[in-house]
């Protein structure tokens, strides 16, 4: 692990809450997703969730839909120091009536990759389940945005197509819309040692890692 050049990021599953931000109010432009798969979606608003559901015990979280990822204040100010590229960050709003909550005074963050989409080489191993490889491709697009339901080997990027940014996200999208629209294919997300020392030596908690082969 430690002498990976890049790592994959995931979210642990307590990181994970609903309802989903479309759900609270988050309003999304469909019409420039792929006709194909359902990619590229485009969120036109603030993230809107319930606050009350965001997991107490990490310093990051998910939504339901797969691509509403969050960073606490704390952790930002983390990366911030430790001079981490790569991050676009955006304010969330609650989604409550009752109780109006200015967005300065939340203490989470919206987070996005502002860099190019990694490109992942083909002996990344992808399908539905171990031993299903979809060789039908039934959860795949024809335009590449889609490269199926789980990735099944360690992630592999060609060297010359690994991220010059310490944060960043993959062109090709895993699991499966459903719930109409709700839950989305999301992307895996690349980072370097750099990113994992800092959310390391800070004690935060919320996500793993796992080597990504450069090959």
């Amino acid at each position: 692990m430690d002498q990976a050049e890049f790592l994959h990021c995931k979210f642990i599953p307590r990181c994970y809450f609903e309802p989903a931000g479309q759900d609270c109010g988050t309003i999304y432009d469909e019409t420039v997703a792929c006709p194909h798969c359902g990619v590229g979606a485009k969120q036109i608003s603030p993230l809107r969730l319930r606050l009350s559901s965001i997991p107490k015990s990490v310093d990051c979280a998910v939504t339901i839909a797969e691509v509403e990822r969050i960073f606490s204040n704390r952790l930002l100010a983390a990366l911030g120091k430790a001079e981490i590229t790569g991050l676009r960050t955006e304010k969330i709003e609650t989604a409550s009536k009752k109780a109006v909550r200015s967005a300065a005074d939340i203490p989470w963050k919206q987070v996005f990759s502002e860099g190019p989409l990694i490109q992942l080489s083909p002996k990344t191993v992808t399908g539905n389940e171990p031993e299903d490889y979809d060789d039908k491709n039934e959860y795949r697009c024809v335009c590449g945005h889609w490269c199926g339901l789980r990735v099944l080997s360690e992630l592999h990027v060609d060297r010359n197509d690994l991220p010059i940014l310490d944060f960043g996200m993959t062109a090709c999208h895993f699991g499966r819309a459903r719930g109409k629209g709700v839950i989305r294919q999301r992307q895996a997300i690349i980072v370097s040692q750099k990113f994992r020392r800092a959310f390391e030596a800070g004690g935060f908690k919320g996500l793993q890692f796992e080597i990504v082969r450069v090959v």
